[in-house]
């Protein structure tokens, strides 16, 4: 056996909201629609609207004043400024596209015949010699030095017995031969013949 549920008043908040809205709609919108549709009603939005571009534009013109007395760049200016850059970004894209089609033309040209060599210059004139310097003088000879005195001769010793006489012979002292040697030397060394002595 099946039951049916009878429509009854609904519980859902929603929907109590929803048909207030409607009905409020309904209802604003024809008076509205009413109010409207006057001339009336057309002028004095007219009004108001030119009220508030005037004021806009009346505070735009203070702002500007302001801001150019305070040396601001205005928003007109920034403007201006980036119009001035896009339009040296294009022209910066044109001669780049003017160089490129430049430098394909230059790689697209075969390579000519090499011309003859150009005639070779003259070699210059050599330059002169400059004198000589002169030669520096010859410095004066030094004087000689004196041969020194001769030493003393030795005494010969009394005679005695032949070992003495190998013993004597060996203890006599030297000739004085090392003056003769040093008078050579010393005359060999000053350019003059030694002095002989006779004994």
């Amino acid at each position: 056996m099946t039951t049916t549920d009878h429509a009854g008043p609904t519980n859902d908040p929603f929907e109590v909201w929803r048909q207030l809205y409607d009905a409020n709609e309904r209802s604003w919108s024809a008076a509205l629609e009413q109010a409207m549709g006057t001339p009336e009603f057309g002028e004095s939005s007219g009004k108001l609207l030119e009220t508030m571009l005037a004021a806009q534009k009346s505070v735009r013109d203070n702002m500007r004043t302001y801001l150019e007395t305070m040396n601001v760049p205005t928003r007109e200016d920034i403007a201006r400024l980036g119009e001035l850059v896009i339009a040296l970004e294009e022209k910066i894209d044109q001669v780049v596209d003017r160089l490129d089609v430049i430098e394909d033309a230059v790689h697209a040209v075969p390579a000519g015949p090499t011309g003859p060599e150009g005639p070779v210059g003259r070699v210059g004139p050599a330059g002169r010699t400059g004198p000589k310097g002169s030669t520096g003088r010859t410095g004066a000879k030094g004087s000689a030095g004196r041969t020194g005195p001769k030493g003393p001769a030795g005494r010969t010793g009394p005679a005695g017995r032949a070992a003495s006489a190998t013993r004597a012979v060996a203890a006599t002292p030297a000739k004085p031969a090392t003056a003769v040697t040093s008078a050579k030397g010393a005359s060999s060394a000053n350019g003059r013949k030694p002095a002989t002595s006779t004994r």
